[in-house]
């Protein structure tokens, strides 16, 4: 991991590495939620991979008593304001923060951590734009297209590159072209699978062609070299 990376580019990497989050509680038979120990467990990985520590800043709280147990305990809401900073630990100065708002209700003294811990979710859910849902399905779907490409990938997309008659610089200035919000591409290796279908998908319809689900790139090229061929012949 390159030191030299500022604190956005690595909270963008750590977008791309983790996109989903199953809601893994039911709450009251009503409805499902995603808990913090999940979005934690989720992007944990991610974020020591890209040197990003994560510190909770108390901004303002409250609290209130609203009924206390025959046994004597008391129920206790309380609400807190929270600064959620992202922190670059190469250079601790260099920091991203959103604000979040956490409440925790419980008898004695657990509801302070409670409300720490539902900020600190809220915190990583923005900061990198987490989608969550109920189907694992989804999860799969989204994590495929975020992963890199294999060595087997890269074989096949190499052979496209070659097929297609374009130098790998001017590869990745198309790749670069038709991917503008994303990192800026200039190794194989750095490809995302959700971008490799894209370029299958592109090529395709460029020349006419719906794109099967198990298109690649390499069969993308040599349906359109011999469409190309075809047409030169009846010419």
């Amino acid at each position: 991991m390159a030191t030299s990376y500022n604190i956005y580019e690595r909270i963008n990497k750590i977008r791309q590495k983790v996109a989903y989050v199953k809601k893994d509680v039911n709450v009251d038979k009503k409805y499902n939620a995603v808990t913090h120990d999940e979005v934690t467990a989720r992007c944990r990985e991610a974020m020591i991979e890209q040197g990003v520590i994560m510190e909770m800043e108390l901004l303002e709280h409250s609290s209130e008593t609203t009924k206390t147990t025959d046994s004597g305990y008391p129920s206790i809401l309380f609400t807190a304001v929270y600064r959620v900073w992202f922190v670059n630990m190469h250079n601790p100065e260099e920091r991203a923060h959103v604000d979040a708002i956490g409440q925790g209700y419980d008898f004695g003294d657990k509801a302070p951590g409670k409300a720490m811990s539902y900020a600190a979710k809220y915190g990583m859910l923005k900061m990198f734009n987490l989608e969550t849902g109920e189907n694992e399905e989804s999860r799969i779907k989204i994590e495929e297209k975020s992963r890199l490409i294999d060595e087997d990938e890269i074989v096949k997309l190499r052979e496209f590159v070659k097929n297609s008659g374009r130098t790998d610089e001017e590869f990745f200035e198309y790749l670069n072209r038709i991917n503008p919000g994303g990192d800026k591409l200039s190794k194989y290796r750095e490809i995302s699978y959700g971008l490799y279908q894209l370029v299958i998908k592109t090529v395709a319809e460029k020349h006419g062609d719906k794109p099967s689900s198990g298109q690649t790139p390499e069969t993308a090229a040599s349906k359109a070299a011999a469409k190309k061929a075809k047409g030169a012949e009846n010419g």
